[in-house]
């Protein structure tokens, strides 16, 4: 009798296999989501979310699509963000507890996506690190600073009223209403001493007995009052020849005046790394921190030295010697694909990434990240993180070409520099040893077009015109920014061309505005010395004028006094005899 086996035996024995593979997918996908989830939460400190895990053990290959990992500084927006994670693993490796991933691939990757809900873990709260605030040198900028606000305070102060020039005016003004109240007083002194005098002498001739010694003192009180009137006539007259000698003092102080204005308006120098200080820090202090951060958060996740791990529940590991102790977990060979953005431009990367390990002590080969970029923006960037040796040491190396978009630089509205979109060139090239930090920051741009713009009394003067003027001839700039100290104290140190061609413009285009600026106070100065001394000269007319009429009325007086009333004859003793009658006594 044949024996056979029926589809009625067999077919429930095939459901039941098929539903355990079925049940082993879902279960082994369920626990590799679990353990991606949890690990990529433990190290990067925010929400990881995984959309579905497929695991095919006849292929050995898992692969995990759309996977979301939080930024743990801003939880609304994931930190990387991939479509698609395909893995190879050996499956010999399993049964040894280790997970061992040939070779894989990671596709879509996108970075900075937004976010529905927040990545923020319950209890894990991301502390922004505040000791990189102010890392760059704050003293340049104060320095800049103060010097910008000296070069406003030089051209704000009113310089017109400490010219000598101006001064002698002012003095010749303030002493001439003096002066000619003194010769008004004398002038009138004068003729009311003619006048009076005058009256005198008609009376005595009235009794010229009564009065003989009177009247033979005459001739000799009128030469005084002559002499007196050809001296006051001689001041008045010598007026314009005492105007004349302040005036070619106040010529003469004109030198004196140029002196002063170069002495206050003499520019102290600044120097020239200051100025790229002042003007690349506000710039290039977000980059850099981020690279820093960067530097950070990798060493938060393969930390230089490798952590304790309790032993295990049961047995022992027996290392021989010249032997390793191997890492549970290890990535041979990853490939990275996806976009991101440069300084506001997309691009599109692939790369790869090798040897990636839980326990990188314990792998004998660093971790290398390559990736390159596809179009024209061209970019390659390689990383390694080694803990192979006793120190633990990190490199990033990153070479690029993009187009920088319109950039503002400087510290404050004192002086800014805008330059135009240009072509640049990005070296990057920065050694982690230990905690030791070295390295380089290098931009090379081509073709600048610089816009400078200033604010107070430099921008009353238009010196961004004479400073444009310079400016105009900068065709390239190249930075340099040099990185050293610690993780946790560093240091930077800026070196550029945009400074000592700025500092030269600068200096240059403040001559030429000293310069001007001194001409615009000569002519000012001149221009009020001129009014103020047409104002003395009408001044010294009018007194002039005034006083003549009086030393006219004076000079007739005593004219008279003289000549008596017949201009012929002088007024004597023995013309008083004379004029006696011709039966007197004394004839």
């Amino acid at each position: 009798m044949r024996n056979s086996i029926g589809w009625r035996s067999v077919l429930p024995w095939a459901l039941g296999m098929l539903s355990l593979v079925v049940l082993a997918h879902v279960v082994i996908a369920w626990a590799i989501e679990s353990k991606a989830v949890r690990s990529g939460q433990r190290s990067v400190g925010a929400r990881v979310e995984v959309g579905d895990t497929r695991v095919s053990l006849v292929g050995s290959s898992v692969s995990l699509r759309h996977v979301c990992v939080a930024n743990p500084q801003s939880p609304l927006s994931n930190l990387v963000e991939a479509d698609r994670c395909d893995l190879q693993f050996e499956p010999a490796a399993l049964l040894h507890k280790r997970t061992i991933i040939r070779d894989g691939a990671v596709t879509g990757i996108r970075f900075g996506t937004s976010r529905d809900t927040n990545g923020a873990l319950p209890g894990c709260e991301f502390a922004i690190d505040e000791s990189l605030a102010g890392w760059l040198d704050e003293a340049a900028t104060k320095t800049a600073q103060e010097w910008l606000d000296r070069l406003n305070k030089k051209f704000s102060r009113d310089l017109v009223d400490q010219l000598e020039s101006i001064r002698l005016t002012d003095e010749l003004l303030e002493r001439w209403p003096r002066k000619s109240v003194q010769l008004e007083a004398r002038a009138e002194t004068l003729r009311t001493r003619t006048i009076d005098f005058q009256a005198q002498v008609r009376e005595a001739q009235k009794n010229p007995l009564r009065h003989v010694d009177f009247l033979d003192q005459v001739p000799k009180q009128v030469e005084e009052l002559h002499a007196e009137l050809a001296a006051l006539s001689r001041d008045i007259e010598n007026l314009p020849d005492v105007a004349e000698a302040d005036r070619r003092a106040i010529v003469a102080a004109r030198k004196h005046d140029e002196q002063l204005l170069r002495n206050e308006l003499e520019l102290d120098p600044i120097d020239p790394n200051v100025l790229s200080a002042y003007l690349l820090q506000e710039r290039m202090s977000g980059p850099v921190g981020d690279l820093l951060g960067w530097l950070r958060w990798v060493r938060r996740i393969v930390p230089a030295k490798e952590k304790n791990v309790g032993a295990s529940h049961r047995g022992h590991n027996i290392v021989f010697t010249g032997c390793r102790p191997a890492p549970n977990f290890l990535i041979r060979t990853l490939k990275l694909q996806g976009g991101a953005r440069l300084a506001g431009q997309p691009l599109e990367f692939c790369g790869t990434l090798a040897d990636v390990t839980d326990r990188p002590a314990r792998h004998d080969q660093p971790m290398r990240l390559k990736l390159i970029t596809r179009g024209s923006l061209p970019l390659q960037v390689q990383a390694t993180i080694d803990r192979t040796g006793p120190v633990a040491r990190d490199e990033l190396l990153v070479d690029c070409r993009l187009m920088l978009p319109k950039l503002s630089l400087g510290g404050s509205d004192k002086l800014r520099l805008s330059l135009a979109p240009t072509a640049a060139t990005l070296n990057i090239s920065v050694t982690l040893d230990g905690d030791r930090l070295s390295g380089d920051v290098q931009i090379v741009q081509k073709q600048v077009e610089i816009t400078p713009s200033l604010s107070g009394e430099l921008a009353r003067l238009h010196v961004d015109r004479e400073l444009q003027k310079t400016l105009s001839d900068v065709r390239s700039l190249a930075t340099r920014i040099t990185l050293s100290g610690t993780l946790d104290e560093p240091k930077c140190r800026i070196r550029s061309n945009l400074g000592p061609a700025a500092a030269e413009a600068m200096n240059r285009a403040l001559a030429r505005t000293v310069a001007g600026y001194t001409r615009d106070l000569l002519a000012l100065s001149q221009e009020r010395v001129n009014r103020r001394l047409a104002e003395f000269d009408r001044q010294l007319a009018a007194t002039q004028d005034e006083l003549h009429p009086q030393l006219v009325s004076s000079a007739s007086v005593l004219d008279q006094l003289t000549t008596g009333a017949d201009p012929g004859h002088r007024l004597t003793v023995e013309h008083l005899g004379r004029l006696l009658p011709a039966d007197s006594l004394f004839r």
